[in-house]
């Protein structure tokens, strides 16, 4: 550590510490309780906030780039795309055992 940091340095670092750990165990949690991780819960719940929020928004409110929004909302919707073809064809198979 450095030799000069004063004590109100050392204290903040600490609390900075405690608050980290402590985000980091709850989007554990939280991805263990939801199957998502704590960022996509994140944007759902933007979206949820706005249901009519645009990408450019989205990104802006979460920080990201417009680049980076729009890739992460094509991955998801393909994500949710496959899961419902998926969904139907199970359901489609069980009728018919």
């Amino acid at each position: 550590m450095n030799e000069t940091a004063t004590p109100l340095a050392l204290e903040v670092l600490q609390q900075f510490r405690v608050i980290y750990g402590t985000m980091r165990q709850y989007f554990r949690e939280l991805e263990e309780s939801c199957g998502l991780p704590g960022s996509q819960m994140w944007v759902l719940q933007e979206i949820e906030r706005s249901p009519e929020i645009g990408v450019t928004e989205l990104a802006c409110r979460l920080g990201f780039t417009s680049r980076r929004a729009v890739c992460w909302s094509k991955s998801w919707w393909q994500k949710i795309a496959w899961s419902r073809r998926n969904k139907s064809r199970i359901s489609d198979a069980s009728a018919f055992a």
